[in-house]
């Protein structure tokens, strides 16, 4: 039961893919998020099968929620490759920079490019970002939520990621996505998180 759920979330979000504007939204620039506590350390996961040959696994990680100033456990899940043969995904993770701890968010790369540079140096960025895509989203499936696409920064400019189902923990029932924000000369991400 639980793979027919992942398939029916991927085969939506397939069709979410194909639905993508390329017309821009609202400003992605938010509320500033400083976070002085450091993650607790990743979870070993037990990675489940693909629902597709064409899917890529985003590991698991913590994400602040600032409403109840707290870690929230972000399970891993797959999520389709934007072109199977000629993309890897580098995943994102918390660095500390200026005293607090800043979301590197996750981009794909294509292999004639290597490794992405340092997360430190992924998180200096001084560049804004652009305003979002709009997505069109598909109608909801139970048991998850809609994470909308966003920019990543890779190095040297922004990438956008599409927008993909996730696996709703049970515990949480809203999933309030991410956003940038600026702080000095410095625009940081700030992860999506449960509440």
């Amino acid at each position: 039961m639980k793979a027919l759920r992942h398939f029916v979330a991927a085969t939506a979000a397939v069709l979410a893919l194909a639905g993508v504007a390329p017309t821009t939204a609202h400003a992605q620039v938010g509320v500033e998020i400083n976070v002085t506590t450091a993650p607790p350390p990743r979870k070993v996961e037990v990675q489940y099968p693909a629902p597709g040959a064409n899917y890529a696994w985003h590991r698991g990680d913590w994400v602040w929620n600032p409403e109840h100033g707290e870690w929230v456990w972000h399970p891993g899940h797959w999520v389709i490759h934007p072109d199977a043969q000629h993309t890897v995904w580098f995943p994102g993770d918390w660095v500390n920079f200026e005293g607090a701890w800043r979301y590197v968010p996750g981009h794909w790369r294509t292999p004639a490019e290597g490794p992405a540079p340092d997360y430190v140096k992924l998180v200096a960025v001084t560049k804004p970002p652009p305003v979002l895509r709009v997505e069109s989203v598909p109608a909801p499936v139970a048991g998850y939520a809609w994470d909308r696409g966003h920019w990543a920064w890779d190095g040297v400019d922004y990438r956008w990621v599409a927008g993909h189902w996730l696996h709703a923990q049970h515990e949480y029932h809203y999933w309030q996505p991410g956003h940038w924000y600026q702080h000095n000369n410095y625009y940081f991400y700030h992860s999506g998180y449960w509440h």
